[in-house]
């Protein structure tokens, strides 16, 4: 599984760490939520895009656990 973030940096950022946290492990609803954490782990947000983190980390877990259809 690939996950790449737009509109967070210039170019599509592509969530390596958080690619990992799925290739390791079965996907359940507490796994989307650490890849959803890791996809952002190495972020630093310009003095006014801080508010984007925690929308970045609810709309990548929201993606992982519609593919498990919950």
């Amino acid at each position: 599984m690939r996950i790449a973030l737009g509109g967070v940096s210039p170019m599509p950022y592509p969530a390596v760490k958080a690619e990992k946290i799925l290739m390791e492990k079965r996907l359940t609803e507490a796994v989307a939520e650490k890849a959803a954490e890791m996809s952002t782990i190495d972020a630093v947000p310009l003095s006014e895009n801080g508010y984007k983190i925690p929308i970045v980390k609810a709309l990548v877990k929201r993606a992982l656990l519609s593919l498990k259809g919950e």
